[in-house]
């Protein structure tokens, strides 16, 4: 409950920076999303290597002890924009992936009757600490919290890097995931 409240009061604070900025100086350049790339690496016939974004279809994306979901069925998506937590120094996240989908259709008719989601067996983990940093900009535009010292306390995925350990508003990646 404390971390929903403290949710609520984080999106209340960036309402009131945003509807009483009106000059360049209340620009701020934090915010509170993780972004996480999926990618396909693959070794070519002459020997280098390509990296590229990899689609990756999820069920569900949660952050464990929030109700709320971020993303839902068959999304696919290779970068996952994730908020974390501003009430608190962690955030776990939980990624139920699909391994497959089949859809039950009519002979003649191509109307789908049901979708059928086989899931991954297990549920991936994102576990993520940080420390916050709180600014006031001017009294007129208010405050920003800043989330620095990014940690990758868990990945549950074979294999991942941490790649950049602040949060930005200017979709830097935090975290590649590589299949």
């Amino acid at each position: 409950m404390k971390q929903l409240i403290g949710f609520f009061t984080f999106i209340f604070l960036i309402l009131i920076l945003f509807s009483s900025c009106k000059n360049e100086d209340c620009v701020s350049s934090a915010n509170n999303y993780l972004l996480v790339t999926f990618l396909n690496v693959d070794t070519l016939e002459n020997g280098s290597i390509s990296i590229k974004g990899k689609d990756t279809t999820f069920y569900s994306v949660t952050a464990i002890g929030n109700d709320l979901e971020f993303y839902t069925k068959a999304l696919k998506k290779d970068t996952l924009k994730l908020p974390v937590n501003p009430a608190a120094d962690q955030t776990t996240f939980q990624l139920v992936m699909i391994d497959s989908i089949r859809y039950d259709t009519l002979a003649n008719n191509p109307v789908v009757l049901d979708t059928i989601y086989y899931l991954h067996p297990k549920p991936h983990v994102i576990s993520v600490s940080y420390e916050r940093k709180f600014r006031v900009i001017t009294e007129s535009c208010g405050m920003e919290i800043s989330y620095h010292n990014l940690a990758a306390d868990t990945i549950t995925f074979p294999s991942a890097a941490l790649i950049t350990d602040y949060l930005s508003r200017f979709n830097t990646t935090n975290i590649e995931v590589y299949f």
